[in-house]
């Protein structure tokens, strides 16, 4: 009897164990479908998730290729002062604000001109809609001239405009490659040229810094500004100059057995102004005292070999170096105003050689940069450089003479009509 109560006891066990096992395998298969499920719960939604996301780039995508509204063109020029140049993004190659015009100023070196390259810009741009009522023209940008020629559109693209300016509404695009004949040009208030060309029918305007044109720049005015002279190189220089009936000014520091340089600078009609006597940045940029006290020692030197007292004045690595913070900070703020309170009249440049890029830098070199510098600004101020070591600088003059003579340009001395031309102060 005691066996037979173990056995049914053990019977009962094992039909338990049974159902224990049924019970936990169920649970198992439980949690296996609820994987299942979870895993195809999250492949559904990502899947779901791409596919709008897809939708909506591609949306984006197509309202910026039609969209013909956004202004996306920057009236462009030179390096400093005035224009600044585009930009490259995507469709336009500009961002929004580019493709007509910017007014910028930009920061210099005399080794370096910043470009789009290293300006320090201060940007100011209008942005106009097709259908906003067109502002009245801007006296500034007023004094059409006839001209003659064809322009190219060589942006990928390139707004059409009313009237010249950026402000002003837009008609349209043009488009990389195109051509449209000119009639006329005009200045926009911030001294770049704009082409009247027919757009449609109508007379329109199309910025100068993004077609390439056949004709010739109607009034256009050239600087050529020679720093850190003289040297044995200015005779040659002058004897350039002459050649071509052209111009100059010379920004002149102190240098000892050339005094007859100085004084045939000013004999020969050009315009002899101030450097500086030391060119030394620890020395005049120390204190504004320590700057007068060498700009007075050159101004003395100079007046004393030519007769002339110059009123015109560059400072050393421009108004808008940084180097002076070195030896006294905010000097160049003190001194860009200070100048003008003492009756002197300052000039930066909107355009470097790049002669001083480099210790000696090539005829091809200097030349392809000013080439390729050079927008259709009816103002341009040069830089470059006259000193013994700048044998390249004289090579590459006339054929840097005749580009600039082929574009319109008439080679002008400084006086005092010439626009001023001024980085941002950066110290």
């Amino acid at each position: 009897m005691g066996l037979q109560m173990c056995y049914n006891r053990s019977k009962k066990v094992v039909k338990q164990g049974k159902k224990s096992y049924n019970y936990t395998n169920r649970i198992f298969k439980g949690v296996r479908t609820l994987k299942a499920s979870y895993k195809t719960v999250v492949a559904t939604l990502t899947v779901g998730a791409l596919a709008i996301l897809i939708v909506f780039l591609a949306g984006i995508s197509s309202a910026i290729r039609h969209n013909k509204s956004i202004d996306i063109n920057t009236e462009s020029g030179a390096t400093v002062s005035s224009e600044a140049q585009e930009d490259t993004s995507p469709e336009s190659l500009l961002p929004v604000e580019s493709q007509d015009e910017t007014v910028t100023t930009t920061t210099t070196t005399t080794t370096t001109t910043t470009t789009t390259t290293t300006t320090s810009a201060t940007t100011t741009t209008t942005t106009t809609k097709p259908n906003d009522p067109v502002p009245a023209p801007d006296p500034a940008s007023q004094g059409r001239v006839d001209n003659t020629g064809t322009v190219v559109v060589a942006r990928q693209r390139v707004n059409i405009r009313a009237d010249a300016g950026s402000q002003y509404k837009l008609l349209g695009s043009a488009y990389e490659g195109e051509k449209y004949k000119v009639t006329g040009q005009k200045n926009s208030s911030t001294g770049v040229i704009w082409y009247e060309i027919e757009y449609k029918g109508n007379k329109a305007y199309i910025c100068s810094s993004f077609v390439d044109f056949d004709g010739r720049i109607v009034g256009g005015k050239c600087y050529l500004t020679f720093d850190d002279g003289p040297s044995k190189n200015t005779l040659q220089i002058l004897d350039i100059l002459d050649r071509y009936n052209a111009k100059a000014t010379f920004f002149v520091i102190y240098h000892q057995k050339v005094d007859n340089n100085y004084k045939e600078i000013v004999n020969r009609g050009h315009t002899i102004a101030l450097h500086s006597y030391t060119h030394d940045y620890s020395v005049i940029y120390k204190s504004p005292d320590a700057f007068f006290n060498d700009l007075n020692k050159i101004s003395s030197h100079v007046e004393k070999l030519t007769g002339q007292k110059p009123k015109y004045i560059r400072f050393p690595g421009g108004s808008g170096n940084t180097i002076s913070r070195k030896y006294c900070s905010g000097v160049m703020t003190t001194l860009t105003q200070e100048v003008e309170n003492r009756g002197y009249r300052y000039f930066d440049w909107d355009i470097s050689s790049g002669d001083a890029d480099v210790a000696t830098a090539s005829k091809d070199y200097i030349l392809n940069k000013i080439k390729t510098s050079v927008y259709s600004k009816q103002s341009i101020v040069i830089l470059m450089h006259d000193t013994a070591k700048k044998t390249t600088t004289v090579d590459a003059l006339p054929e840097v003479m005749e580009f600039l003579k082929s574009k319109g340009y008439e080679f002008c001395a400084i006086d005092d009509n010439t626009p001023q031309v001024h980085a941002p102060v950066r110290n």
